[in-house]
């Protein structure tokens, strides 16, 4: 008997300037950067791993950040999944983008290098940032 898990909500950027909105918008993927860290398959599946490594690859990093840095893309590869919600700020468009992860974390350098670490996603709507309060738009991190 298959368990069906209940969705949760994710958000995410697209980079300090937006950089990483075409790869969002225009070919329907999420990503987050850490390119040094290589495929984060290749880590045991804990947050130990995932400190180390970020530690390993940023030595210069402050301690309190290596383990929020960890966590995220701890989260990233092992918690977020398909049918979970996705929102999406974009700095480019104006725009709140909502949808949902299609697929599981994939390592791809050659889509575009500065964000390998992927998940597909399907865009289901785009509303425009003047459709959220304030309050709501800090809440998922745009000022």
């Amino acid at each position: 008997m298959a368990v069906e898990h209940e969705s949760a909500m994710w958000g995410i950027h697209g980079g300090k300037t937006g950089d990483a909105d075409s790869l969002f918008v225009k070919q329907n993927r999420v990503a987050v950067g850490w390119d040094k860290m290589g495929d984060l398959t290749l880590l045991a599946a804990d947050r130990e791993a995932f400190k180390t490594k970020v530690l390993e690859v940023h030595p210069d990093k402050k301690p309190g950040a290596i383990p929020n840095n960890a966590g995220q893309l701890f989260r990233f590869v092992h918690e977020v999944r398909p049918g979970d919600i996705i929102v999406y700020p974009s700095k480019n468009d104006h725009q709140v983008h909502l949808g949902t992860i299609e697929g599981g974390y994939q390592f791809n350098t050659k889509l575009e290098p500065s964000y390998a670490h992927l998940r597909a996603v399907k865009w289901l709507k785009s509303v425009p940032r003047t459709q959220f309060t304030q309050g709501a738009l800090y809440k998922i991190g745009v000022n």
